[in-house]
């Protein structure tokens, strides 16, 4: 019994190498990145859907409610948008889309009575391949005088 706890204890200990050694590279060719990583979509001064480029009418919801949204372009072209999609922890439901003229993109959304209040992004989509952001786009609320003021009242971009 003895000889196989000795033999268990010195395969255990004999398992238990760790090697220490630093490895150095010494191809003095290769330059250091200095790439940054990707922007998030807006966040670069010479992109067009940066700032106040867009805006959404009404930035507000209810619960439970169906709501007729205009989106608005200051220079920039929003018959490209090929999808839409609400960020956050609220659930949007987009029915339909449709356009007015190359600055407006309409979307009827419903809130379902049980989506959690909270503001949400909006994030589109361009067939381009790029991607437009808007922060805090559309906040869920539960009762109408919650709705943020300045969310305009007749829905259009004019």
């Amino acid at each position: 019994m003895r000889s196989i706890i000795t033999i268990l204890v010195a395969t255990a200990v004999g398992g238990c190498v760790v090697y220490d050694e630093n490895l150095v590279y010494e191809d003095t060719a290769v330059e250091p990145l200095t790439t940054d990583g990707p922007d998030r979509p807006g966040d670069s001064t010479d992109d067009p859907a940066s700032g106040d480029a867009l805006s959404l009418f009404p930035a507000g919801g209810l619960q439970g409610d169906i709501t007729i949204l205009s989106l608005c372009a200051d220079g920039v072209n929003l018959n490209d948008i090929v999808d839409a999609t609400f960020l956050g922890q609220s659930t949007i439901d987009i029915i339909s889309t449709g356009r007015r003229g190359e600055g407006e993109f309409l979307m009827t959304v419903e809130v379902p009575a049980n989506s959690q209040r909270s503001t949400n992004h909006l994030l589109l989509d361009l067939a381009n391949g790029t991607t437009l952001f808007l922060e805090d786009a559309f906040q869920v609320v539960a009762n109408a005088a919650d709705i943020p003021v300045d969310s305009g009242v007749d829905g259009s971009c004019e």
